[in-house]
């Protein structure tokens, strides 16, 4: 199983978290702001997903505070599921995506995408 390097915004979560449950949770909770608390009580749904230790580890490193905006990078999220095996077709199901699409963002990643953006790939270095 070959992972796949994370974008900057998304490390925290993977180094937290793991890879696996790291996609679950931007799958559950991602394109929203969540309430992140370091004493989560039992119905709390981030918990449910991560549980409570973890739930506290995140709010340790985000702080404890009304909103983080959670991601929802869904070309780093198809290129690590395409990493393990899964099927082009599952992951246009699981990132309601279009399978040409899937199809991009895994060429992106395989064309050595840097710092896990794809989008870096495209950019020219500026001259110093």
């Amino acid at each position: 199983m070959t992972s796949v390097r994370p974008p900057k915004n998304v490390e925290p979560f993977v180094e937290i978290l793991g890879e696996e449950l790291c996609i679950r949770f931007l799958l559950a909770f991602g394109g929203a702001p969540i309430y992140l608390t370091d004493n989560p009580q039992s119905g709390n749904r981030v918990a449910g997903l991560v549980g409570q230790r973890k739930t506290a580890e995140l709010a340790d490193r985000f702080g404890s505070r009304l909103s983080v905006y959670i991601p929802t990078p869904k070309h780093w999220i198809a290129a690590a599921l395409h990493s393990r095996g899964v099927a082009v077709q599952e992951i246009a199901r699981t990132l309601h995506c279009s399978i040409p699409t899937v199809r991009k963002y895994c060429r992106l990643f395989e064309a050595g995408g840097t710092d896990g953006d794809p989008a870096n790939k495209r950019q020219l270095d500026l001259p110093l």
